[in-house]
């Protein structure tokens, strides 16, 4: 008997789970050829990012939980597109992997964080990076996976407190993404 009342449980938490990004606003950027699950509508940025390589504009869309029930504090989404002359997938692997690595400590610098964990990741047959982003001392945990799909970077960032760092919310996020024509 406790079996099977342990059993339902289980079953009962992933069936809501298995809710939870199906009520979430399917969000489509025509700009960015993506697509991806929000809690709620996000707002668009834009800026410019001054590197190395000179000046890039980003563009970005951002939800802010807010006065809402959330396990996250925010759910971000952006893409910057760099010179086919300087990165594509179709380079070496060696240097997108380079490349890869710089953008992903490059996201650590600008935030002032400190590492957690950095992972080689993919989003099919593109390259990616997934990295964990200790903030503010221990006040904040990123999680963020960057892509690079032919010249263009994607990222996806879930900003939390630590002890949340671990909620199914951050997954659904990640696994809605979908790149609709690289």
């Amino acid at each position: 008997m406790r079996f099977a009342k342990a059993l339902l449980a289980i079953g009962f938490v992933l069936l809501l789970g298995s809710f939870t990004t199906a009520a979430w606003d399917l969000f489509v950027s025509k700009e960015g050829n993506f697509r991806i699950r929000f809690p709620k509508e996000p707002k668009q940025g834009e800026k410019i990012v001054s590197g190395s390589i000179g000046q890039l504009n980003e563009t970005h869309y951002l939800y802010t939980v807010g006065k809402f029930r959330d396990d996250n504090l925010t759910y971000d989404v952006g893409f910057v597109d760099y010179s086919d002359t300087l990165i594509n997938t179709n380079y070496k692997h060696d240097l997108v992997d380079t490349f890869l690595s710089s953008v992903a400590y490059s996201a650590v610098h600008d935030i002032q964080g400190n590492v957690i964990s950095l992972e080689k990741t993919h989003y099919k047959q593109y390259p990616g990076r997934h990295l964990k982003i200790d903030h503010n001392n221990g006040e904040m945990v990123v999680n963020m996976k960057i892509y690079l799909v032919k010249s263009r970077v994607y990222y996806l960032e879930v900003r939390c407190k630590p002890e949340k760092e671990k909620n199914p919310s951050i997954g659904n996020f990640f696994n809605s993404f979908e790149i609709i024509k690289p």
